[in-house]
């Protein structure tokens, strides 16, 4: 039986199994954009190696015999195993050549994002990426992912969502960052007593909630309460402020690269950590493109990358390279 079927011709099971769901020759044949003589040879030879019977009349109809029904059933299931081969091997070439549509908070998207695509676009040239950096909510963020607009989403909310994934890539802790010569520049950290006298700008409480909440905390531990007089929600924006002498704010670590020369940026004494994830849909719904840029993301060096650019915290009398 091995050596009839080691030459099994799958267009002979779409044949029969056409015949079958038909009952007719000729309608299998339109099915398949065939003639009824070709349908009827190929069913005839498959009967010739299998060694039976598995088509006979019934009146003007043909119906399949009992080998027939089984050979039918296995054929259903080659088929779609065909089919999924076939639609496989076109989904991984699609992980080499596509485009990945990722959304990410501003900070997130200015940095770590950024980072992570420039390192992939070198071993992968043939990808496109649409960036979609907005100042949304982070349940806005999972919603987009969750409806398929977005492939994938890196943002600081860890609160689980049905139908999603969301893995841990990095943590990181706050900073406070301050104008190039401020008092701050000459600490080693900053202390809540120490901010206590600053004007500080302030996170949003409705749409920066996560770094908004460390810091409440953090400050509150203290005692110390914040002397704020604006908040919002884009640390580009606070960058901008702290630069115009409206302020100190407190940010995220990557959010002081030491590619903003304008401004210092010093350690907080214990302080709050954050983590940033990764968002994904669950592993059946997930592309084959957004899987590999995932699992780059989770491979990607974040502890060499976050030493790498944080000179900006060194002290003013480091001489430090």
């Amino acid at each position: 039986m091995q050596t009839r079927l080691s030459n099994l011709d799958i267009r002979l099971l779409e044949s029969l199994v056409a015949v079958g769901d038909t009952g007719s020759y000729t309608r299998a044949a339109e099915e398949l954009y065939l003639t009824q003589p070709s349908v009827f040879r190929q069913v005839k030879k498959l009967e010739a190696q299998l060694g039976t019977t598995l088509v006979e009349l019934d009146g003007k109809r043909v119906r399949l015999t009992e080998a027939g029904r089984v050979a039918y059933q296995y054929g259903r299931r080659l088929l779609l195993l065909a089919e999924g081969l076939q639609t496989a091997v076109e989904s991984s070439r699609e992980a080499v050549f596509g485009t990945l549509i990722v959304g990410a908070t501003p900070s997130i998207g200015e940095f770590p994002l950024t980072s992570a695509i420039l390192a992939y676009h070198e071993e992968n040239r043939g990808i496109q990426f649409r960036v979609r950096v907005a100042l949304l909510h982070n349940a806005e963020l999972d919603q987009l992912v969750a409806d398929g607009s977005l492939d994938l989403a890196l943002h600081a909310h860890p609160t689980p969502r049905p139908g999603l994934v969301k893995e841990r890539l990095f943590t990181e802790p706050l900073v406070v960052i301050a104008p190039r010569g401020h008092r701050f520049e000459s600490l080693l950290n900053v202390a809540p007593n120490d901010l206590a006298p600053e004007p500080l700008i302030y996170h949003d409480p409705v749409d920066s909630t996560v770094v908004r909440s460390l810091e409440d905390e953090w400050l509150a531990r203290a005692g110390v309460k914040p002397n704020w007089w604006v908040a919002c929600n884009s640390d580009l924006v606070m960058r901008a402020l702290v630069r115009g002498g409206a302020g100190v704010a407190i940010v995220s670590e990557h959010s002081a690269r030491r590619q903003d020369a304008d401004l210092v940026a010093r350690p907080l004494v214990d302080s709050p950590m954050r983590d940033i994830f990764v968002v994904r849909r669950a592993a059946a719904e997930h592309s084959p493109l957004a899987s590999d840029f995932r699992e780059f993301l989770l491979r990607f060096d974040w502890e060499r990358w976050r030493a790498e650019g944080l000179a900006i915290m060194r002290p003013l009398h480091d001489t430090s390279s």
